[in-house]
């Protein structure tokens, strides 16, 4: 009879010791897979703003500025002039 109680705790605590183990390891491989969610979500949140960066680009507005710029002439002598990138393109065309 005296074995009785620790034939019981021989094979209580290796199953508990088992189950705790399980536990941890099921623990990691949350902690594993939420990082692996969250870089996807990144992942895929850059490349949707890679492909959505132009979606709002008005290509007559960027004609229109690019008609607007003028460029010095740094090596000019004396007086700097500014001048039209394409001076044959009227700003009211």
């Amino acid at each position: 009879m005296s074995r009785r109680p620790r034939d019981f705790k021989e094979r209580v605590e290796p199953r508990e010791k088992a189950e705790a183990e399980r536990r941890r390891t099921l623990e990691r491989f949350r902690e594993h897979q939420a990082a692996v969610d969250r870089e996807r979500h990144i992942r895929e949140a850059a490349l949707t703003a890679k492909r959505n960066r132009f979606s709002a680009l008005n290509i007559g507005e960027a004609l229109a500025a690019a008609r607007r710029l003028t460029f010095v002439d740094l090596e000019a002598e004396g007086a700097r002039e500014a001048v039209a990138v394409e001076p044959a393109i009227s700003r009211h065309a």
